[in-house]
């Protein structure tokens, strides 16, 4: 079966290809969310930690906004088009983390963005237990979550039965299951969940119906680590 990280490897370039075209259009919806996210609950210049960063468009975005990142991820691929960003006079760094039982920087990070990730893990349990490591007292988790309510998700299942980055999610969550999960973890709710990603989020008119918890694939959760 294919790995996380070849895949993601392999479909670097068309992440990189529509992030950035959504970018140029003012329409990258993604990213303005976690950012405006990180503004609201992260202390302003504080240090956050990209997990599963990808092609580091958020967290260049998020360095842009002001803050310190470190950015990681297991796929090769990923990580050559995050370097390839134009980086210059910003606090942010790239580094190749492995795949399996992934280890985190020590603690002491405002901030994790988890992006697209936690559906994919192993064990969610264990990411969420590594997250309240690395965090600060009080620090913050921006989570998005793979949407079990999501209609457009249930279509996309049933239009692409073999759309490996679909077949590679082992957790879908409704919001009940996302707060337990946090709870259990040592994290307390601040605020979410809010929805996005699906055909909708770049249409002017019908923007609005992927904020729709029956719509939206996925749903961005602030959360902050207890003491």
């Amino acid at each position: 079966m294919t790995s996380n990280s070849t895949l993601f490897t392999r479909t670097a370039s068309e992440f990189v290809g529509s992030a950035d075209r959504l970018a140029e259009e003012g329409k990258y919806v993604r990213g303005e969310m976690f950012v405006k996210a990180a503004k609201r609950f992260v202390r302003p210049g504080g240090k956050i930690l990209d997990f599963g960063c990808g092609p580091g468009r958020i967290a260049v975005l998020l360095a842009r906004a002001g803050f310190r990142v470190q950015g990681v991820d297991p796929a090769p691929g990923m990580l050559r088009e995050a370097a390839a960003q134009d980086l210059t006079g910003l606090e942010v760094e790239f580094a190749l983390i492995p795949e399996e039982s992934p280890s985190l920087p020590s603690a002491g990070f405002d901030g994790v963005v988890c992006s697209s990730v936690i559906e994919y893990v192993p064990s969610a349990t264990d990411l969420l237990a590594a997250f309240r490591d690395t965090l600060r007292p009080n620090g913050i988790l921006l989570l998005s979550f793979a949407n079990r309510l999501s209609l457009w998700r249930k279509h996309a299942k049933w239009r692409y039965p073999c759309a490996p980055h679909l077949a590679l999610q082992r957790y879908i969550w409704n919001f009940r299951q996302v707060q337990a999960e946090l709870r259990r973890a040592g994290f307390a709710l601040l605020d979410g969940p809010s929805y996005f990603e699906s055909p909708f989020d770049d249409k002017p008119f019908c923007g609005r119906l992927s904020r729709l918890a029956v719509i939206g694939m996925l749903g961005l959760v602030v959360a902050r680590r207890l003491p």
